[in-house]
């Protein structure tokens, strides 16, 4: 999530093209990691961009709660229950299996 937090929705970069009626730019496609371009009418590539900005009075969800760089010690308490559950659950899913096969 930090990458995503960090970033900008699109860098100055990645804008190709602005005509006053459209917009072209590139980006990466998640799926097969090739860059492609893509061509939108302006309020459309708006309306995209404006998804990514945070509306007013909210803030960085990184700054709050355990996940904070004042929290830390908190953090490694919440990883140290989560791993511990995790455990005991694929411990548990292990032993269920044996007596099945058994």
């Amino acid at each position: 999530m930090a990458p995503y937090i960090f970033r900008v929705a699109i860098s100055d970069k990645n804008i190709l093209h602005y005509d006053g009626e459209t917009v072209t730019f590139r980006y990466k496609d998640a799926e097969s990691k090739t860059i492609s371009t893509c061509r939108l009418n302006t309020f459309e590539f708006m309306r995209r961009f404006l998804q990514h900005v945070l509306p007013k009075g909210f803030v960085k969800v990184r700054y709050y709660g355990f996940p904070a760089t004042k929290k830390r010690a908190d953090l490694d308490f919440v990883k140290e229950l989560i791993g511990k559950r995790y455990v005991e659950k694929k411990f548990k899913t292990i032993k269920n299996e044996k007596s099945i096969v058994q």
